[in-house]
């Protein structure tokens, strides 16, 4: 299940658990309340941001990359690059192991994808 799928299922459970007390007429106290705040803000902004979101790429996706100081996907991923040079890499390698930077340097990655 992925997160999204997570918050949706909880998203469902939240509307079933309002709908029951709703009909029971069950009074809400402070931290009932306030939790049911949070709950909606969830349904009504995190949710809604989350699907409008960029979905990760696939294994065939190639994005490109014009450098940066940081890693750009999860440093235990494994990646294949396309060098300024033209080349590419010859197999995956962590992403932790390369160079993000560019350095002005044929060497430097201009495009990775995701390997695992």
């Amino acid at each position: 299940m992925t997160p999204l799928e997570a918050l949706r299922a909880c998203r469902d459970r939240f509307a079933e658990y309002e709908k029951s007390h709703a009909e029971k007429g069950t009074p809400d106290g402070y931290a009932k309340a306030a939790r049911n705040a949070e709950m909606r803000l969830m349904c009504e902004v995190v949710i809604p941001d989350l699907e409008r979101a960029p979905q990760a790429p696939s294994a065939e996706t190639w994005v490109q990359w014009n450098g940066g100081d940081y890693c750009p996907v999860r440093p235990d991923l494994k990646v294949d690059t396309r060098l300024r040079k033209g080349s590419e890499s010859k197999g995956p390698v962590p992403a932790r192991c390369l160079t993000w930077e560019h350095e002005g340097s044929d060497c430097d990655i201009v495009a990775y994808r995701i390997v695992s």
